[in-house]
């Protein structure tokens, strides 16, 4: 499936790395775009929608997360969990919540075209590796869904795994093996910041708040990304 351009990169912007390359962060209004394409896809039509105005912002620096949220609002697991997602693990681009679903979905975003081959053959390896991690752990998968999106001059790859079976390990194995394959063309952020313990933490909090998914089932759909050092959580 080929989209349409969705926009381009700003030369202002900072930069990302993939492969050992710099390119220029994608701005927010890029992915932006880029989040309404999809679910045109998804809605089976074309027009364009309004994203919610609801907005989490969560800057980090020297790894202490300020959030902006509504008056009187606490920070939920759901929010928190994206956003240690997205500090810890620099190789997704965006992470959404499905609270109809009760689905996580990771998107890794890869700086050129990938062949359809490599992607299709890229799926099965993902979802046996999630299928026989699971069974060495004695669960069974609820939901394991793999998908790519080809682009005009980048790709889109998918997966998106019921909360009910996640676990933070299964999160860095998955997100291991795609940057293994295909570290030439991810792109990532840097977090040179981060030290060995801060990564341990929010390796900790990340499955501390999994577990409180499992049992609170938050309302809200949520989808968050990185914008100039933050990372921004959208209700939509």
């Amino acid at each position: 499936m080929r989209n349409r351009k969705t926009g381009g990169v700003s030369k202002e912007a900072p930069l990302l790395i993939s492969g050992g390359q710099v390119y220029p962060r994608l701005p927010a209004k890029y992915w932006q775009l880029i989040f309404l394409d999809l679910r045109s896809i998804f809605e089976g039509n074309s027009r364009r929608h309004t994203e919610s105005t609801d907005e989490y912002n969560c800057e980090v620096k020297n790894m202490y997360l300020q959030y902006k949220s509504k008056p009187q609002e606490e920070v939920s697991d759901s929010i928190g969990l994206l956003i240690s997602i997205l500090v810890r693990y620099p190789e997704v681009g965006t992470i959404n919540y499905d609270p109809i679903t009760q689905n996580l979905k990771f998107t890794f975003i890869f700086s050129c075209v990938l062949e359809d081959a490599d992607l299709v053959n890229f799926k099965k390896t993902v979802i046996d590796s999630i299928e026989i991690y699971n069974n060495l752990e004695g669960r069974t998968p609820t939901n394991i869904e793999v998908s790519y999106y080809l682009c005009d001059s980048f790709t889109m790859f998918e997966i998106s795994r019921d909360v009910g079976t996640l676990t933070q390990e299964e999160i860095s194995l998955t997100i291991e093996l795609v940057y293994i394959n295909f570290r030439q063309n991810l792109i990532t952020e840097k977090n040179d910041y981060l030290l060995e313990e801060d990564l341990l933490m929010q390796e900790e909090l990340i499955e501390q708040m999994l577990e409180n998914l499992k049992v609170s089932f938050p309302e809200k759909n949520l989808i968050a990304f990185r914008e100039e050092g933050r990372v921004l959580v959208f209700n939509k």
